[in-house]
């Protein structure tokens, strides 16, 4: 028992490894996005298997005496030799093998290595290197986020917020024109006075403004976002009623 102790003790050691993650953190990227990925890959190799077993019937039915001695003797025994086709990528000795005495099994290799070990497998590793991207943009935008937080935190923290994260929106425009808040906000790559002027003529007539709003605005704000229909129709709404209080004021 004592001798059990000390091997789950030395189990423990590998434990260590979340260590490895935590300095490389690409490494839990690759494995989120493999992770993500899990109902593409179980998908993709799922038709690899229906294929295999479905060639592998046509070559042990069509195969010569001589190649299904040595190669197709049954159903299973023909799916290893289409694996090691495939895994193995040995597919050039084995197709002329095969090309050698019978055009059918030939022809049925060629399709194994054209829909399974080309097609299957390449769509398979873009399947995987899509996901890892995936993951990848999404942790930027989190880094992203919390500096925006960060950011606007530091702004906002002489200013006098309730328990729900209520500002007061005289109070954030008196922030925002503080040089202190104009350093800030370019280190996110955010305009101080843009930031004011959207936050005014988006709560226009409203007394408070959530700390979480203010987050939003500054994201839409970044120089190196990409315009949307939503802000495009939102500019059409400002400029009409900016012609329509001009209308009024002539």
């Amino acid at each position: 028992s004592v001798l059990q102790v000390l091997r789950g003790v030395r189990l423990l050691r590998v434990a260590r490894l979340v260590r490895v993650f935590r300095i490389f953190p690409e490494l839990s990227l690759v494995l989120g996005g493999m992770g993500s990925a899990c109902r593409t890959v179980f998908t993709v190799l799922s038709l690899i298997i229906i294929l295999t077993y479905g060639l592998s019937i046509l070559a042990t039915q069509l195969a010569t005496e001589k190649l299904r001695k040595e190669y197709f003797k049954t159903v299973g025994y023909s799916m290893q030799t289409m694996l090691r086709n495939w895994v193995l990528e040995d597919h050039h000795y084995i197709i002329k093998k095969a090309s050698e005495s019978d055009f059918w099994c030939t022809l049925i290799l060629v399709v194994f290595v054209v829909l399974a070990a080309l097609t299957a497998m390449h769509m398979l590793i873009g399947v995987l290197a899509h996901s890892v991207l995936s993951m990848a943009e999404k942790e930027v935008e989190r880094s992203h986020a919390r500096k925006v937080k960060l950011a606007v935190a530091m702004i906002l923290s002489e200013q006098h917020a309730d328990d729900a994260g209520m500002v007061p929106l005289a109070e954030l425009h008196g922030a925002l024109t503080q040089k202190r808040a104009e350093r800030i906000l370019s280190d996110i790559d955010v305009e101080a006075s843009a930031l004011s002027d959207l936050a005014f003529e988006k709560f226009k007539g409203e007394n408070f403004v959530l700390f979480e709003e203010v987050c939003v605005l500054c994201m839409e704000l970044q120089g190196d976002r990409p315009s949307t229909v939503k802000h495009m129709l939102e500019l059409k709404t400002f400029m009409t009623r900016e012609i329509e209080s001009l209308k009024g004021a002539l």
